[in-house]
């Protein structure tokens, strides 16, 4: 009977701790993050692996030596307002160096300043009249 009981109460702890380990809600990843993943990559994380995770580039440049840098970006959005549609308020750049043989040297990010003077997402932008 008190094995039973004690059995019971292990397979609720274990069951319980089981649970504690699942998310219930992704987390959100943000700009800090991926520097700080990609920058502990660094000296073994090649090209690859890096297009592979985040997608091709938006930028690349190449160097006489061979190495380059290439830099990933996204765009935030906001209202600046409540009933304002919504706009572009800017973008984050993660910028990385790799070698001549591929491989991540440094990892670099930056946050653009606030676009105020875009059109709000999804409408089209009036044209001047054709004189």
């Amino acid at each position: 009977m008190i094995r039973t009981a004690m059995l019971a109460i292990l397979t609720i702890l274990l069951m319980g701790c089981q649970l504690a380990a699942v998310k219930t809600e992704p987390e959100k990843e943000t700009l800090a993050s991926k520097e700080a993943y990609w920058d502990l990559r660094a000296g073994s994380a090649t090209y690859d692996d890096v297009v592979a995770q985040l997608g091709p580039p938006v930028y690349k440049k190449s160097q006489t030596d061979k190495s380059f840098t290439a830099e990933w970006s996204w765009y935030r959005y906001g209202v600046e307002s409540p009933g304002d549609a919504m706009r572009v308020m800017g973008s984050e750049v993660l910028v990385m160096k790799f070698g001549p043989n591929g491989i991540l040297i440094t990892v670099s990010s930056h946050v653009s300043p606030h676009f105020s003077d875009g059109p709000p997402v999804g409408k089209p932008v009036d044209k001047p009249p054709r004189k």
